[in-house]
């Protein structure tokens, strides 16, 4: 009976540190730097600070002609998970996947072009017109992509 008493304390302990552990990555703070690399214009750079878990607007339209926002959160299995979501002024602008947002894992560099596919059915080759570059703090694991298995 005192082992299963004392298994149970050093169960419920071990539960409570874990759990503090993952509450303490809620709500912190980062820096991210950024730049984005259109073809045929000036470069634009710039920081914020970003808290995991939300929003974080990187650059305005009103500032660049680029919206420019990034969230990260703590996915299944305490990895994370990172999106990019990018708005031209144009409106016209996606990235390679057709969609304005993309998930990010270890690479900090996504090529965005003008228009997108990402809701018809037919492909069409789009022109490239820029690069977004990101510089984020290694946070420990990233969420691996998920995996389809086709059986036939």
């Amino acid at each position: 009976m005192p082992t299963r008493v004392f298994s149970c304390a050093v169960f419920a302990v071990l539960l409570s540190a874990t759990a503090a552990f993952a509450d303490s990555r809620n709500g912190v703070s980062f820096a991210v730097q950024a730049a984005i690399l259109p073809d045929d214009g000036e470069p634009v750079a710039g920081a914020a600070t970003c808290t995991l878990g939300k929003d974080c607007e990187i650059f305005t339209q009103e500032q660049h002609n680029f919206d420019l926002s990034l969230k990260v959160h703590e996915g299944i299995s305490r990895c994370l998970s990172s999106e990019v979501t990018l708005r031209c002024a144009s409106g016209d602008c996606s990235f390679g996947t057709g969609y304005s947002t993309q998930m990010v894992g270890s690479e900090r560099s996504l090529d965005f072009y003008k228009g997108s596919d990402g809701r018809e059915l037919v492909l069409r080759r789009r022109a490239k017109i820029g690069s977004v570059l990101l510089i984020l703090p290694e946070f420990g694991p990233i969420c691996a992509p998920l995996k389809h298995v086709i059986k036939g």
